[in-house]
């Protein structure tokens, strides 16, 4: 119950922390203007016009979810590391698995926090149109949070590991690989090397599937989502961010600071 009431401590701090950059606010603004643009197109019949709108508004959460994730992850441990910040809270009787998971749980709710802000404007545009409260719209919303929730993990991971340039392009290196498909990997199959192909298949493995979070083209085109498919994907995505965020914790904890 202690380790939950620090951990809380150190999550609100770095909430407040993170909430007076500027980075955030205009790329809150950047994504309502993107919401509302793609509202704005009315030369398609009305069908079409919505899914363009479902299409766009999605798109644009989810990009600005991953620079949100990568913007706010990227290099926090090394930095409060270097400009000292971190040795008042190990000074006093806090472990470093309870940094690491306070740091995550403080930036990964204002990522959580905007991205609703943004799939609640897009639920008010689409009930203006449609007359009915579109809630697939928040499970995919939903399941992008988790998966800038791994995205963010990976990055404290392999911020402890490596230096931050290397760590941002690998974290969207592995993100493009994790991204691709099983039906995008075949067609892949018949355009690159053999070799290639079983090196990205390998790393597949081990890398989270990305594409599992992606259930845009059902909202879109307004098809049903496969019986327990969000459930499934929802504890895979909170079991790996858990998986990621120990291993993290083992590194940090056999850091030298």
């Amino acid at each position: 119950m202690d380790n939950i009431r620090k951990t809380a401590v150190i999550a609100m701090l770095t909430i407040e922390e993170n909430v007076r950059k500027k980075i955030l606010y205009i790329l809150l603004f950047i994504s309502f203007m993107l919401v509302g643009f793609s509202a704005s197109m009315t030369s398609f019949n009305l069908g079409a016009q919505l899914e363009i709108i479902k299409d766009i508004s999605l798109s644009g959460i989810a990009l600005f979810g991953i620079i949100f994730t990568l913007s706010l992850f990227l290099n926090v441990i090394p930095k409060e590391i270097e400009t000292k910040t971190i040795y008042p809270f190990l000074a006093q009787p806090v472990t470093r698995g309870v940094y690491i998971t306070g740091k995550f749980l403080g930036i990964f709710l204002i990522i959580a926090a905007n991205m609703l802000i943004l799939g609640a404007e897009l639920m008010v545009v689409l009930k203006a149109y449609e007359g009915i409260w579109n809630m697939g719209v928040m499970q995919a919303v939903f399941l992008y949070i988790l998966q800038c929730g791994i995205l963010g993990a990976m990055m404290l991971l392999l911020s402890l590991v490596s230096s931050y340039p290397l760590a941002l392009s690998t974290t969207i290196f592995l993100y493009i690989v994790g991204g691709i498909s099983s039906p995008y990997l075949a067609y892949l199959g018949s355009k690159l090397p053999e070799s290639m192909i079983k090196t990205i298949i390998a790393i597949k493995l081990i890398l989270p599937k990305f594409d599992a979070f992606n259930i845009k083209d059902s909202i879109v085109h307004s098809t049903p989502i496969l019986d327990g498919y969000f459930f499934a994907s929802t504890i895979y995505g909170i079991a790996y961010i858990l998986v990621v965020l120990t291993l993290t914790m083992i590194i940090f904890e056999k850091k030298d600071l």
